[in-house]
């Protein structure tokens, strides 16, 4: 007979679909101005850039917009995808479980992941204090 699961082995084989948060998208025509002004209302580091049908086209952080907003001829209305979006962004799709979230996150040194579903659509994001709050509150629970 096997040993039952310890609280933390159960949380890490919950979906990822169950501890998402709500993405911060924009759409890939927006401008470095928009996406800027986004993040700046947020305490995100990165949004998300999505098509018209939500498929994440990549990712811009708080540093890659400002690099791009520095630079010697960007225009503040030039569209995001131009000069500060990273379009093969690390995802994890929302049916993976939380353990390898954990290990995609360690091992690539991010500290979000974007998520989507099979089809590549951007249905949430997971984060390392996502994990954190939502290991601390299952443990709360659990024992």
């Amino acid at each position: 007979m096997s040993k039952p699961l310890s609280p933390v082995e159960q949380f890490n084989k919950r979906a990822i679909r169950e501890v998402m948060k709500e993405p911060l998208p924009i759409l890939e025509t927006s401008t470095i101005e928009i996406a800027s002004a986004k993040l700046s209302a947020s305490p995100s580091e990165m949004v998300e850039v999505v098509d018209n049908q939500g498929k994440l086209v990549g990712v811009a952080t708080k540093t890659s917009i400002m690099k791009a907003m520095l630079e010697r001829g960007s225009q503040k209305n030039e569209k995001i995808t131009t000069k500060a979006t990273y379009t093969q962004p690390l995802t994890i799709k929302d049916t993976q479980i939380v353990a390898e979230a954990i290990f995609l996150m360690n091992t690539n040194r991010v500290d979000k992941l974007p998520v989507v579903n099979d089809n590549g659509v951007l249905v949430g994001t997971i984060s390392r204090k996502d994990l954190l709050d939502e290991v601390g509150s299952y443990l709360r629970f659990s024992l």
